[in-house]
């Protein structure tokens, strides 16, 4: 049996939807879904707006940000991330900034 073959007509209905929680940054719903064989089941469903990661590189290098993140209780080295306007309030000292400012000047409003 190919990979795809065995989700061959299987289907997943959404019976009703609630919202669990609401910030600026995501929303969390959960849904009650029935499946095509027939057992009821949920879905946890988080909806973020759409991002862009950004790969920063000067001379060469690729530079990461270090922050706190909540989740692990420790310090992580990621790629920098921007969702929305607040991308235009990257200083002028970072690299490529400018570049970076003038892609989210064509974000929609």
């Amino acid at each position: 049996m190919a990979p795809a073959d065995h989700d061959a007509g299987r289907t997943i209905t959404t019976l009703s939807t609630r919202e669990v929680y609401r910030n600026h940054w995501m929303r969390l719903r959960e849904d009650e879904i029935l499946r095509s064989n027939g057992q009821k089941g949920i879905y946890g469903v988080v909806e973020k707006p759409d991002c862009a990661i950004i790969l920063p590189v000067d001379q060469g290098r690729v530079w990461l940000i270090e922050q706190f993140r909540y989740t692990i209780q420790e310090r992580a080295l990621e790629l920098p991330r921007a969702a929305g306007r607040w991308i235009l309030n990257i200083p002028r000292s970072w690299p490529a900034a400018n570049s970076k400012r003038r892609w989210a000047s064509q974000l929609p409003q």
